[in-house]
């Protein structure tokens, strides 16, 4: 399996998620539910998380967050790593908790941070767990309507669009006007390229952190970014060797039709 696509800058901004393995859940009671928002704490502290919003669902969680030191993936190997450690240990239990690798979205703040958090406090809504999102007890959206934020959450960000005055109540309202078409379409195909961003944003960050990378043709995501960059012959080979299980020297063996499009998708 074909590794995800990271973007990792300092600053950046993320939507992760995660679920599961075999859509299991992850939270079987309030005290996991609890051990995970301890994790939060020890992100904050350890690598200076940004947290901005979350919510945890039974089988999978949401976390936005912003990485000031540029890394989303040492952040994420303690949260998720940790909690599975926990997790296992508190029910006697072992093996994977997590499907594997964490679902990161990198975000373009100025113009998505609001709609996205709207989307995240909105999630047990979807679900139908709740008629409101005030109702339910797992997000970090109760804590924007009562003032009631532990300092590893941060709030006053995304209150700061609405002004000073009762900026709680705005948003509230913001949230009740329910997830735009723009975000919902986004989400419905999670395939697509892992950045929400206008186009102009998208393409600065194609040039500046990817282009350079390493073997980056080998990474299904990049394709989606448009950037016209030939992947070399000798690449297409060592792609098709390690399909078929061949020394890339014998690559000019096989005849023409036993290399399907299929093994090349496989690989490329």
């Amino acid at each position: 399996m074909s590794r995800p696509l990271r973007i990792a800058y300092p600053n950046a901004l993320y939507h992760v998620m995660n679920r599961g393995l075999a859509y299991n859940p992850i939270f079987i009671n309030d005290r996991h539910r609890q051990m995970f928002l301890g994790l939060f704490c020890e992100i904050h502290n350890q690598y200076q998380a940004e947290i901005h919003a979350y919510c945890l669902m039974d089988n999978h969680y949401h976390l936005l967050l912003r990485t000031p030191l540029g890394n989303i993936s040492r952040i994420m190997r303690h949260l998720d790593g940790v909690y599975t450690q926990r997790f296992n240990k508190s029910v006697k239990r072992d093996g994977p908790l997590l499907r594997g690798r964490y679902k990161s979205i990198l975000v373009e703040a100025d113009v998505y941070l609001l709609r996205l958090s709207r989307y995240i406090h909105l999630n047990p809504v979807k679900a139908k767990l709740v008629k409101k999102s005030e109702q339910f007890s797992w997000s970090s959206y109760q804590a924007y309507l009562n003032d009631n934020a532990p300092h590893w959450l941060n709030t006053n960000y995304i209150l700061s669009y609405f002004g000073d005055h009762i900026p709680s109540e705005k948003y509230k309202a913001f949230v009740e006007e329910g997830i735009d078409n723009e975000i919902s379409d986004f989400y419905k195909n999670l395939k697509n390229i892992p950045i929400l961003g206008c186009e102009v944003f998208i393409k600065k960050v194609a040039e500046k952190y990817l282009k350079k990378r390493h073997k980056i043709d080998a990474i299904p995501e990049y394709k989606l970014l448009q950037i016209n960059k030939p992947i070399p012959i000798e690449n297409i080979r060592q792609c098709v060797a390690e399909f078929y299980g061949i020394d890339v020297q014998d690559i000019n063996l096989i005849k023409k039709e036993t290399v399907t499009c299929h093994a090349l998708l496989q690989c490329i």
